[in-house]
Order: structure tokens, then sequence, then C-alpha cells
């Protein structure tokens, strides 16, 4: 009989694809059983304003953006938004862009 230790070491790379597979299921399943139309997230930066806009500005597909009404009475001073090809090759329905704004 195998143990569980020896049957994990053979079969690591499979089981941890089927992992991997199911948590993204539930995911895409959170996503579509939702009714959500925006998501908002708050990012705190842990380098120097001007360190971090020195390294946006080496990344590809980066471009200034507009900011509206209501992100400049938030305190925000300029936007980028990033488009990059979605290397998974599945669309969830919320598009390749994603936002930032300082």
């Amino acid at each position: 009989m195998i143990s569980v230790p020896e049957w994990l070491a053979e079969n690591f790379e499979q089981f941890d694809d089927a992992l991997q597979a199911t948590r993204l299921a539930r995911q895409e399943k959170t996503f579509s059983d939702s009714d959500m139309k925006h998501g908002k997230a708050v990012y705190e930066l842990r380098r120097p304003l001007p360190e971090c806009r020195l390294i946006l500005e080496g990344t590809p597909h980066l471009e200034l953006d507009t900011l509206s009404k209501s992100e400049r009475e938030e305190g925000f001073s300029e936007a980028k938004v990033w488009f990059e090809e979605s290397t998974s090759g599945k669309d969830l329905g919320f598009g390749n862009e994603v936002s930032a704004g300082f």
C-alpha cells in the first residue's frame, strides 16, 4: 500500500492542477452569481510615490487616463490605464482593462 506522502509526490502536478481548476471554477461561479457591475480596490503604497511612478513609467501597455469628477473629489491627481491581453484565454466578462489612480 502506498502512503499519502508517496502518492502526493508521484501525483503532485495533477493534484495541483485539479486544485487550481477547482479554485478558478469557484471564482467564476462567484462572479457569475453576483449582479456586480463595478469593482473597486484600494491599495497602499509600500514605496514613496515618486519611486512608484518611475516603476509604472517603465511598464508596457500603460497609458494616461482621465480622472472622473468623483476620483478628483477622492483626492486622486492622475490616472493610468493598463491594457494587456488576457493570458488565460478566458473572458469573464470584465474586459482586459485595469485602472489605477494616484
